[in-house]
């Protein structure tokens, strides 16, 4: 008697394929993916928080009108509270903190490429721009404008002032020059802070 041979083929591609497509679509697998991930997001967010409070503008900035000038943007004269004009008594690096806080999340997207993507949401320049909005220059942001220039520090007299002219307490601008020479000097805050975050964030 004869006998008959048929070919056997196994399509490896297929068998793969439907391979990541259980994997895509398993809770357990996706559940350690995203504990994996949300590990690394926790970390950069708390070293991203840690770096917003011990930054030297926010220290400067919640030390109030009689701050020292830890950032040296004014040259040693006054501080950044009184010079900026924030009311005596108020914390305005709470409402920005905030927006770190909530605003910075994580979820995951798509399996693709045999890996798990997820997405990170970071506050936007504009969000941050309306939390901190300059207290006598509509359309600015006291926390961009100390990485660029605010203006008007040779106008400004760092002293004590009683009644209303003065938010602070601490500090007027003059209709005069009251600091001939005096330059405003940059100092890196949000930017450099969202960008550390990111860095830790895409560490392999």
């Amino acid at each position: 008697m004869l006998s008959a041979t048929v070919s056997l083929k196994i399509d490896k591609a297929a068998i793969r394929r439907k391979l990541e497509r259980a994997v895509a679509h398993s809770p357990a697998i996706k559940r350690l993916a995203y504990k994996k991930a949300y590990g690394i997001f926790s970390h950069a967010k708390r070293m991203m928080l840690r770096e917003f409070d011990r930054h030297p503008v926010t220290q400067e900035i919640l030390e109030g009108p009689r701050a020292l000038n830890l950032t040296g943007t004014l040259d040693g004269y006054g501080n950044l509270f009184s010079f900026i004009g924030f009311e005596a008594g108020t914390k305005p690096t709470e409402i920005l903190r905030e927006l770190l806080e909530l605003g910075t999340a994580i979820r995951p997207t798509v399996f693709r490429n045999h890996a798990w993507y997820f997405r990170v949401r970071i506050p936007s320049r504009d969000a941050i721009a309306e939390a901190t909005p300059m207290p006598w220059e509509r359309g600015n942001s006291w926390a961009f404008g100390i990485e660029t220039f605010i203006s008007g520090l040779s106008h400004y007299m760092y002293k004590k002032w009683y009644g209303k002219e003065s938010r602070s307490g601490m500090g007027l601008q003059l209709p005069y020059e009251n600091l001939e020479d005096a330059a405003f000097t940059s100092h890196p805050y949000m930017t450099e802070i969202l960008r550390n975050f990111r860095m830790r964030v895409n560490q392999k």
